[in-house]
This record gives structure tokens, sequence and C-alpha cells, in this order.
């Protein structure tokens, strides 16, 4: 079965001569396609370029070339389409991925004793308890905070099984803190407030108010098999988000991340250990 994915750029014309400028009156867009492939992967490039750089974008003539594919759509965020069934792909299901694999990673390469660690693990929605189990060997405490108490509660009892790390399962956004490290599966929209140098491992920028060295950007590269299919003005990481959510490449997600940020800072392994070390206090190290 061919899985297609519909990825689109918007960009401005770069001619301005005086031909450019009269085509413009007559068609103010070009619209140009080209479809990519390996195995059981295609990808729909569509690339939309603006000869009127404050002109609209017609979505409904991208909407027609897309007919009897899918409705979903790789874009920027600023080029989000507007009035068509057309719709941004969202999902941070790989993030997630690369968030658990790099913790892990790091927690196995710090040399810190699980028996000093106290992990807070943040999870609303009690949808991703995998994480909190992968969790367990790295420390000797793990506190669950979620407004779904009761399944975390039996969660406790199956996932602590044989394990010698004490669990607490609490409804409040407190108890997060104090802890050595803070992880949230899903974008974080409460307030959180921990020492200015704990880690608070995230999958987005918060929505709200967190204090703590917040990271939610994971470094990864795309593999070199998929690099013909990646289009140019595309996030890497939101290329390969698509293509293992909808073009089904589960094997990205055992990607371990070389290195982890926010905004436009970047911080390298030896960093992200050091300042892990330094909160948890060197009694535990």
């Amino acid at each position: 079965m061919i899985l297609l994915i519909n990825v689109l750029t918007i960009r401005n014309e770069k001619d301005h001569s005086l031909k450019s400028r009269l085509l413009s009156l007559l068609r103010p867009y070009r619209i140009e396609t080209q479809v990519k492939s390996i195995d059981d992967i295609c990808i729909f490039d569509i690339t939309y370029t603006r000869r009127r750089s404050k002109g609209s974008v017609r979505y409904d003539r991208i909407y027609r070339l897309c007919a009897g594919k899918s409705k979903v759509i790789l874009c920027s965020r600023d080029t989000e389409p507007v009035n068509t069934p057309l719709r941004r792909f969202e999902s941070l299901s790989l993030q997630r991925c690369l968030m658990t694999n790099y913790i892990c990673d790091i927690l196995s390469k710090s040399g810190i004793s699980p028996a000093g660690l106290h992990i807070s693990y943040y999870d609303p929605r009690g949808e991703y308890p995998g994480i909190a189990e992968k969790l367990l060997k790295y420390c000797s405490a793990l506190t669950i905070v979620t407004d779904m108490p009761r399944f975390y509660e039996n969660e406790a009892e199956r996932i602590s099984a044989g394990s010698d790390t004490d669990i607490i399962v609490s409804n409040e956004p407190d108890d997060i803190y104090p802890c050595d490290m803070i992880v949230a599966p899903e974008v974080i929209k409460r307030p959180i407030s921990a020492a200015l140098s704990t880690l608070v491992f995230t999958v987005g920028q918060p929505a709200s108010t967190v204090t703590g060295n917040v990271i939610y950007k994971y470094n990864a590269r795309l593999p070199e098999r998929y690099k013909a299919l990646m289009p140019e003005g595309i996030d890497e990481i939101y290329f390969m988000s698509g293509l293992y959510e909808l073009g089904r490449q589960i094997k990205l997600a055992e990607i371990i991340p070389s290195g982890c940020g926010k905004w436009d800072q970047v911080f390298d392994n030896e960093m992200i250990i050091r300042q892990l070390k330094a909160g948890c206090g060197f009694d535990k190290v």
C-alpha cells in the first residue's frame, strides 16, 4: 500500500524584473508539483509561488490538486490553510518518542545513582503511562501528577511490580515540585514553579508560566534514506513527524537525539548532565 503525504511550500517570487511584474498582473501566482517516492512512501510536493508579495494564497486551487488524496498537508505554521477542507498536519507523537529516548539515554550515561533521583511526571490526561514505566529504572521516587488519579493508581500497582521505586500519585499540581527533574509528555498548560536550575523536559513550548530550565527541542537528523524526499522550506523534525505518523515509518521512533534545546538555545549532552548532577547534589552522583 502506497502512503501519500502532501507537502506545501509557499514562497515569494524572487524575480522582480519588469517582465515578472507584468506577468503578476495576469497570473499572480505559480503552482508547481513534484512527486517523490521511495518504497511505499510517496511525497506530493506542492510549491506555490506568489508573484505579488502581499497576494492571498489560492488554497482552493491547492485543494483541487489534492482532490482524491489526503486532506492533511504538511506546511509551515505561518502558511496554515484557511477557508478550505485542507488542514495542517499537527502531531507530537514523534517528539514524545524523541524526548523519552533522550531522557533515558542521558540518565543512563550520567552516572547518577537511581537511589538518589526523584522524578516528577506530569500527565494530566493519563494518556502516556508507558513513559512513566520507562522512567522507573532511573529513580528511587516517581511522583505522578495527573487529573486521572484512579487510572494511575491502578497503573502504579502494575508497573511497580518487581521495582524498588516509590510511586506517589497525586492530582495536585503543587506536588510536581520539589523534585530533581520534571517530565511532561504534553505541552504544559498550567503554571509550574520549580527552581531555575531544575530540568523540565516536555514536547513543546509551554502555554503557561513554567520556571526551571525548560527543554522542548530534541536534535535529531533525518536518516539518509529519506533525504531525497525532504522538501525545501519544511522543518526537518516536523517532516520526520509526518513520515512517522502519516507514512508509518515507526523506526524513526528509535532515534536517540544528539542534544536538546529551547528557543534558539542548543545544549549538548555534557551540559545537561552537569546541570542534572548539580541539581541532584554531588552526594547522589
